[in-house]
């Protein structure tokens, strides 16, 4: 029942031997290694022979070399000094973190694919499927080959910095002047051309074999097959087989540089009253109406298909209608003084819904909206400009609204100041409200918005955009995020999601509903976690006060010179390991059993106290029962029966015939 010393080798005879142990532990330990087979174990190293292979320590394995697993392998940690090899798949249960200042992901086969159920992250771009896209956005990129068509359609805007280039220079826009060259056909609805319009090659309207308006580029001929509706014209050389609608011109001779030539009938005039016709076929002219006039005439009513020249003065007692499309009034005088007024005696003049009085312009009802004079230009209301204004001096008795770019120099307006777009040479000083009806871009490369009183206020009856953090309210979160991140109020501050602090924080009072995590030194005055809460450094300046269960996943530190460990509850205080020991500095609790290290010195039960060794006591001791099993020294034996011993050293051989029990 005690220790078995063995001063020789153990020789084992039978075919198949087992050294088997039906107690709770067996430990085989040498001063020197322990061999089985060829694998040597040497404390906490095992290897072959003097080659070490495997160090174990409490906080893991390390391998020297090769390790090697042709089965399935599950790693809760692993740390490699060279390059891990897995030939099946490799599947990890937690992220994968690269600490290597510049690091990458080589494939060195003919594909390599990243997949997830969600999305994949790289930095801030999000690959889902044939998407891409960010945060809140994840499809602003989608990509497809259906019926090996490969596509890529953009949602929102496309921006480069950049030349724009599709194909082989078929379709380019250059980033510097936004010049634009296809080379294909441009199909497209309505189009409309702001500036000149340039072409090389000859220039066709309608379908192929069938054009209803065609330029040449080689020698200008120009060919309409409709109607042709023009304004006052001159021209070279003319083939009209349709119509030639023109309006004013001026016949008193006629000077055709080219060739004038027509198939059809000359017709002036509507089709059921022509003033003047030319039959095609034989010639003859018809002038309906006066031909030549160089007097005086007064004409009661008149129609007339060409210009009507009148040397003198010209009075008509009603009204003027000109019936044209597009209709001019022009003048042509020269010489000094020359000049085209247009007044009237006794009231105004008015040009569509503008009229005219004197040096006043207005329309009806308020005839005095703009008064000129030698001074300047006074404004009865708001002014308008649609396109871009220049102003030496302005004084504004009223609102000023500009709908276009605006350059002032020196502004005065009492009133509201609207402005769609300026530009200004100097300070621009608002000494009321300023109000801006579409957005305000500051083109400076570095700009600020100072405020030199004691408050700013920034808000709007939606919310505010701060680059991508949105302010609505008292609320902050991210732009496309449908929940604020923070909320502030004057209890504190809410933090919805997690709390990220990359450097020491200092929290005076905190409330976490769900779980706190901190990776980083955290200073808290007071904490109160309703949740999980994972701390990786804290320091707090006064008690933690956890009312439920509290995890600690690695050791606990106590600093202070003098500490203790208080239990104020009503029932006890329990300290256990689930799976291994409690170590009080050099004592080992293992359930029942107190010992140092390994080695279990003292048992208990409900019937006693067990001691292994020697038990010593430097005072009086006084025991109720006392059973020593001491030391037995055997020269030689021959065991047939049945022997209890405690200690038993043996100098020779120990025979024994029948079966040996070591408990």
């Amino acid at each position: 029942t005690g220790v078995t010393t063995l001063k020789e080798d153990v020789s084992m005879t039978k075919p198949i031997a087992e050294i088997s142990h039906t107690g709770t532990s067996l430990a085989i330990t040498s001063t020197g290694y322990v061999e089985v087979e060829s694998m040597r174990f040497a404390g906490p190293i095992i290897g072959l022979g003097a080659a070490n292979k495997i160090t174990l320590t409490a906080s893991g394995a390390t391998v020297s070399g090769t390790f090697g697993v042709s089965a399935l392998a599950s790693l809760a940690s692993a740390t490699l000094s060279s390059t891990l090899v897995v030939s099946g798949v490799a599947t990890f249960g937690e992220d994968v973190a690269l600490n290597k200042g510049v690091a990458a992901i080589s494939h060195t086969g003919t594909s390599l694919t990243i997949s997830s159920n969600g999305f994949v992250a790289v930095q801030s771009v999000q690959f889902s499927g044939g998407n891409m896209g960010v945060q809140g956005a994840a499809n602003i990129i989608a990509l497809s080959n259906a019926g090996g068509v490969r596509r890529a359609s953009v949602t929102g805007k496309l921006s480069s910095t950049s030349d724009f280039e599709v194909g082989a220079s078929k379709f380019t826009v250059a980033g510097g002047t936004g010049n634009t060259v296809i080379s294909g056909t441009l199909a497209s609805g309505a189009t409309t051309v702001t500036g000149a319009l340039s072409s090389t090659g000859n220039f066709e309207v309608g379908a192929t074999g069938a054009r209803k308006f065609t330029v040449a580029a080689g020698n200008g001929d120009t060919v309409v097959s409709g109607t042709l509706n023009s304004g006052a014209a001159t021209l070279a050389s003319a083939i009209v087989t349709g119509t030639l609608q023109s309006g004013a011109a001026t016949l008193a001779s006629a000077t055709v540089n080219g060739a004038l030539s027509a198939t059809g009938n000359l017709d002036v005039g509507a089709a059921i009253a022509r003033k003047f016709t030319v039959a095609a076929g034989t010639g003859d002219t018809d002038i309906s109406g006066t031909l030549g006039v160089t007097g005086a005439t007064k004409l009661t009513s008149a129609a007339l298909s060409t210009t009507l020249t009148v040397d003198g003065l010209t009075t008509i007692k009603n009204g003027l209608t000109l019936e044209m499309p597009t209709t001019l009034v022009t003048h042509t005088g020269s010489g000094g003084g020359a000049a085209l007024k247009i007044s009237s005696t006794n009231a105004y003049v008015e040009v569509e819904t503008v009229q005219f009085a004197g040096s006043s312009i207005g329309v009806s009802g308020a005839p005095s909206l703009m008064a000129l004079s030698s001074s300047g230009v006074g404004i009865t209301g708001a002014l308008q400009v649609s396109t871009t204004a220049t102003l030496a001096n302005a004084v504004v008795s009223n609102a000023l609204t500009v709908n276009g770019a605006s350059i002032f120099k020196d502004v005065t307006v009492s009133g509201n100041f609207n402005l769609v777009s300026a530009q200004m040479s100097t300070t621009l000083g608002v000494s009321g409200v300023t109000t801006l009806g579409d957005n305000m871009i500051m083109t400076k490369s570095t700009a600020a918005i100072t405020h030199s009183g004691t408050s700013l206020t920034i808000s709007s009856s939606g919310f505010v955009d701060v680059e991508n953090v949105r302010f609505t309210g008292a609320n902050i979160g991210v732009n496309g995020a449908p929940n604020p991140l923070i909320a502030l109020a004057s209890a504190g501050v809410t933090v919805t999601g997690t709390l990220g602090v990359s450097a020491a924080a200092n929290i005076g009072s905190a409330v976490v509903s769900t779980t706190l995590q901190v990776n980083g030194l955290a200073t808290l005055a007071s904490a109160t976690v309703n949740g999980a809460t994972s701390l990786s450094t804290a320091t707090l300046s006064s008690t933690l006060t956890v009312d439920g269960l509290a995890t600690l996943k690695d050791s606990l530190t106590l600093e202070k010179d003098t500490t203790s460990m208080l239990h104020t509850g009503n029932t006890g205080l329990q300290i256990s390991s689930t799976t291994g020991f409690v170590e009080v500095e050099s004592v080992r609790f293992t359930n029942l059993q107190l010992g140092v290290g390994a080695t279990p010195i003292i048992t208990l039960s409900t019937s006693g106290i067990g001691v292994t060794g020697t038990l010593q006591t430097s005072g009086l001791s006084t025991l109720a029962s006392l059973k020593v099993d001491g030391t037995t020294n055997l020269a030689g034996a021959t065991v047939t029966g049945t022997t209890g011993m405690a200690v038993a050293t043996v100098s020779s051989t120990l025979a024994v015939t029948g079966v040996t029990t070591l408990k």
